[in-house]
């Protein structure tokens, strides 16, 4: 597959006509792999791959790349890149279609769907690993999105993409030099009286300054720093409040922390809780934990337990 991808960016840049390179991963195939056996599992791959070369013309390639991966080189596509990407949508719909329709593997009926990521070239500017990068990025957003979808290459994906790796390196350098500071948004009641206060977390980068916690929070969710920053927030929220118990005019506020659904599922969550709690001798009603209602949408009952514990 790669020898056929390197002589088609050659030809492409010789006839100035388009190719596409399409990057297939089968949605949850591990589940089969785990549930009926790598056996059944194997199946569904030879019965995918078989489906693949239907749906494609007799010079077009299809690869396993490995797994359940699966990579499709389409050649000679309109030197247009508007034409080069309709005809490689239509493909790629028809292999979204194609795959989609139930598998009789044995004695069960199975279905599969594939996310697909699909990238463009003309030329000889990118190398092969550029292109495969470039296809599993697009194949990737296209789990992202719900799975069971196309998705296109956007150049400025990947600079999204660079970005965010430069910042998850910036936040672990962050957490290790201790970066973040907690600030105090005071509460009130209807007298304008002051109850408690929320903490927000606030990063201060040697750089760029304060750093708004929009820009940082939904990449420390998804890469799970959210898991030692949610500790760390914990930890100085009790500091703070037994530093409030000192004066008699704050002893009693509450202080709330806005706690994530990947913390409140770690299984010694309360622990940790009670171990600060305990350790810093805090009196455990003036901290309240904040958490979003989407997180009361599934497991309703170990959430109830939880908060119970």
């Amino acid at each position: 597959m790669i020898d056929r991808l390197q002589q088609s960016l050659a030809s492409n840049y010789r006839s100035h006509q388009t190719g596409a390179l399409l990057f297939i991963d089968l949605d949850n195939f591990k589940l089969l792999n785990d549930t009926l056996g790598h056996d059944v599992g194997d199946m569904l791959l030879k019965q995918v791959a078989q489906r693949l070369k239907s749906c494609v013309r007799e010079g077009d390639t299809v690869a396993r790349f490995g797994g359940d991966e699966f990579v499709v080189l389409l050649e000679d596509l309109s030197a247009q890149t508007v034409e080069a990407a309709e005809q490689s949508k239509a493909i790629s719909q028809k292999i979204l279609t194609t795959l989609n329709a139930p598998y009789q593997l044995e004695k069960y009926v199975h279905h599969s769907t594939p996310s697909i990521g699909v990238t463009l070239f003309s030329d000889q500017l990118h190398s092969t690993d550029d292109i495969l990068k470039q296809a599993d990025i697009a194949m990737y957003q296209a789990k992202k999105s719900g799975r069971n979808a196309i998705c296109f290459f956007d150049p400025q994906m990947q600079s999204i993409i660079n970005a965010r790796a430069a910042m998850e390196g910036e936040l672990r350098l962050a957490i290790d030099q201790q970066q973040f500071q907690l600030h105090y948004q005071i509460q009130v009641n209807d007298s304008h009286q002051p109850i408690g206060a929320e903490a927000l977390i606030r990063w201060i980068h040697p750089e760029r300054g304060s750093v708004s916690p929009s820009q940082f929070i939904p990449l420390v969710e998804e890469t799970g720093l959210i898991l030692p920053i949610g500790l760390w927030v914990i930890e100085k929220a009790c500091k703070q409040l037994k530093m409030w118990e000192k004066n008699e005019s704050t002893r009693n506020l509450v202080l709330s922390i806005n706690v994530s659904a990947k913390q409140f599922r770690m299984p010694d969550f309360v622990s940790q809780i009670r171990n600060y709690v305990q350790r810093i001798n805090i009196n455990p009603r003036h901290l309240k934990l904040e958490m979003t209602e989407s997180m009361l949408l599934d497991n309703i009952e170990e959430i109830i337990a939880t908060m119970t514990n």
